[in-house]
């Protein structure tokens, strides 16, 4: 139990829960440095067909500065997304198909789940089941 959200009620121990929880340790500095290559390969392309980043190859952008878009915006949504579902994807397409008629280009969207510190108390005061943290992003990386 997170001793940060523990209070007492009539002498027994439990999880307050709408205190709001600490987060653990700060991720060791190998962790902070993993690159992670297949969220952001899309999204560089779509800036590069935008005319925001030359070719792969390096050279020229594929068009000119000015022909860039003014107004670019890229999409994350967070939560517990305990489970994920098609109504998260949804509110992305929906948020990018407003954006696209106000005149922004969307580069990239993505769902971030929230961390098993956040996640898993709440579940348990809810008493619910607390889908891992690795299992929720491998849920929101699927394609």
């Amino acid at each position: 139990m997170d001793a940060s959200r523990a209070v007492k009620v009539n002498g027994a121990t439990r999880l307050d829960c709408d205190a709001p929880a600490v987060a653990g340790p700060a991720a060791s500095s190998e962790a902070a440095n993993t690159v992670v290559q297949w969220p952001m390969a899309k999204m560089i392309e779509n800036m590069r067909q935008a005319g925001l980043l030359g070719p792969a190859g390096g050279g020229a952008a594929a068009s000119p500065p000015s022909a860039a878009p003014s107004r670019t915006a890229v999409l994350v949504s967070t939560g517990g997304m305990n489970p994920m579902h098609r109504g998260h994807v949804a509110m992305l397409y929906q948020a990018r198909a407003r954006l696209e008629q106000e005149g922004y280009t969307v580069l990239g969207a993505w769902l971030s789940p929230s961390h098993d510190e956040y996640l898993q108390p709440k579940a348990m005061c809810l008493r619910t089941i607390g889908l891992s943290a690795p299992f929720r992003v491998e849920l929101a990386g699927a394609r």
